[in-house]
């Protein structure tokens, strides 16, 4: 069916206003790709893209394998894109948008991916499920540093449009403030300063704020793209080049911070998966013999990073440090342990002789408290009312459970059970208001004695209606002082004038 038809059949309030052709395919396009809810625009935003046209797009680049720029519109190029990608470890990341001024509407339509090799173009509304798969695990992946011009442009709408954290990210932008650091006025410049400082190479910025609608007819965009790919790449390694030359490791010092605080972000399995080859939690298993409890697989969790850190500090292996035996014995062990059980578990490992207080440390404060070693610091205090209830629960246990009134029926029954009794344990009973102790400073506002507060006032106390029962309560409404009780007192209180003529008479 036609798709005009379609949007007849759909809308029929909207013949007059109708969207064009273009953005009626685009809807269809995210719907048969399960992208509901992904793309939502008004009819003037749509009247800017139409002549968009997605079959087309194809046309624009021939295909090339073997080119330095390779456009991946194909599952096997995306997935030799991949690889490549993955064997580089260092690749600059650009993304393009169809419209200059839609952060809540506009799409990513273009991302590049380049490295000192090839540049990677990638159409995101082709093959839309497997790139969106590919973007996710490159910008996921800690192994991969992803060098962005300016992240202010890049990870909001990344974060947007594939829901994914861009993990060892190195901003072009902060790396340049972090380098001129000595050199304030060189403070605050972008890509194009450092493309033009570094490489010594100009860069038209307009067309980074150009209408996608209006220049992807040309090759315009797509060269632009690349360029600015091919120029974050070349900044970052010219940057690199002249810190060397200079003995000013200040890009060494940020590309480290930067990987660290990214990798602290990152869950405990990530820290299991980086010590994979060695230990894994699938071998927590093995090693115990059985089912592993919470506990062991707790301190398990938290034992891999430590000793992980230790064979990067002493660059060896983890299994030269610690053997499988020994994390055996280490995850059963009991809380509290000491220094001199670690050390008979560690005599022969000459790597942890001054680590052993920080492994006791560790299980310490990792492992629960058994319950057997739980000491009581203050005894069970019952208030008056609980030890009221205690006496009548006791009254009618010691009724229920004596001796039933069948047992003395029967003749010459000597088996009848004694009555059972139950003992209370003696408790100290606490005065549910306890008056303040004596001290000449103080003043109770209510009743102006001295000695206590109006808090711990006793002197005229207010009962709680809700407690008392029904007698108490028609007693309190009788010695209510209302306006008609007064005037009611009066009344009887006072004699009238005329009776008191009448009596003298």
């Amino acid at each position: 069916m036609d798709l005009y038809k379609q949007a007849d059949l759909r809308h029929p309030h909207r013949k007059t206003n109708r969207p064009p052709d273009e953005f009626i395919w685009i809807q269809e396009f995210m719907k048969q790709t399960n992208q509901k809810d992904f793309i939502h625009l008004s009819a003037d935003q749509a009247e800017r893209i139409d002549y968009f046209k997605l079959e087309s797009f194809g046309k624009i680049m021939t295909i090339n394998i073997e080119a330095p720029v390779m456009y991946c519109n194909a599952k096997a190029l995306l997935r030799k894109m991949l690889e490549e990608i993955i064997s580089q470890k260092k690749v600059a990341m650009i993304i393009q948008r169809w419209d200059r001024c839609t952060y809540r509407f506009g799409i990513i339509c273009l991302v590049a991916f380049a490295t000192q090799e090839k540049t990677y173009l990638i159409p995101v509304l082709q093959n839309c499920q497997l790139v969106t798969k590919i973007i996710k695990f490159v910008c996921a992946s800690p192994v991969i540093l992803k060098i962005v011009p300016d992240s202010r442009t890049i990870v909001p709408f990344v974060f947007r449009q594939f829901q994914t954290e861009i993990i060892g990210l190195v901003d072009l932008a902060e790396t340049h403030y972090f380098v001129t650091s000595d050199h304030p006025e060189e403070r605050g410049k972008d890509l194009y300063y450092l493309v033009n400082y570094y490489c010594r190479k100009e860069i038209d910025s307009l067309l980074d704020f150009a209408d996608w609608s209006l220049s992807y007819h040309n090759v315009e965009l797509q060269s632009f793209v690349v360029n600015k790919a091919r120029s974050t790449i070349q900044s970052f390694q010219s940057i690199k080049a002249i810190e060397n030359e200079k003995g000013n490791y200040k890009l060494q010092q940020l590309l480290d911070n930067t990987l660290s605080q990214k990798m602290k972000r990152l869950s405990k399995l990530v820290n299991i998966k980086k010590s994979e080859d060695v230990f894994s939690c699938k071998d927590l298993q093995t090693l115990v013999g059985r089912e592993p409890t919470e506990n062991e697989v707790t301190l398990y969790s938290s034992m891999i990073p430590f000793f992980t850190d230790i064979a990067k500090h002493f660059d060896v292996k983890v299994q030269d440090i610690i053997t499988n035996n020994q994390m055996a014995d280490l995850v059963k062990v009991k809380r509290p342990t000491t220094v001199q059980v670690i050390t008979n578990m560690f005599t022969a490992s000459k790597y942890l002789q001054t680590r052993l207080p920080e492994i006791v440390n560790v299980i310490n404060s990792v492992l629960p408290k058994p319950d057997h070693n739980v000491t009581i610091t203050q005894e069970m205090e019952i208030d008056s009312d609980e030890c009221n209830d205690l006496e009548v629960i006791q009254d009618v246990l010691s009724e229920k459970c004596a001796t039933p009134s069948w047992a003395d029926a029967k003749d010459g029954n000597s088996n009848a059970e004694a009555p059972v009794t139950v003992k209370m344990p003696s408790v100290s009973v606490i005065v549910s208001r306890p008056a303040a102790p004596y001290d000449p400073n103080r003043t109770c506002s209510s009743c102006g004695e001295i000695g206590h507060f109006k808090r711990n006032c006793q002197n005229g106390w207010f009962l709680n209606p809700f407690k008392l029962t029904r007698e108490q309560l028609t007693k309190r409404k009788k010695k209510r002082g209302g306006r008609k009780v007064r005037e009611q007192r009066q009344a009887h209180q006072t004699v009238p004038e005329t009776t008191s003529k009448n009596f003298q008479c």
